[in-house]
């Protein structure tokens, strides 16, 4: 098969209703995996990156004077 055109494609009937059903679950599964991976990094990356506040009591200079 030769290097068609964009046109000459669709002249011969490469648009058939699976190939759009197609192309549309591999966007959509490609962008839910990429925003996925991406949301999951970010998370990652704040958890290991932020300061732990909830390990340290809220009031810790008054509770150490009541030892």
């Amino acid at each position: 098969m030769k290097n068609a055109t964009y046109v000459e494609a669709a002249r011969r009937g490469s648009h058939r209703w699976w190939r759009y059903l197609l192309g549309l679950v591999i966007i959509l599964f490609a962008w839910l995996v990429v925003g996925t991976v991406a949301s999951l990094l970010v998370a990652i990356t704040y958890k290991v990156f932020k300061r732990d506040e909830a390990s340290e009591p809220v009031f810790q200079s008054h509770q150490k004077g009541r030892r």
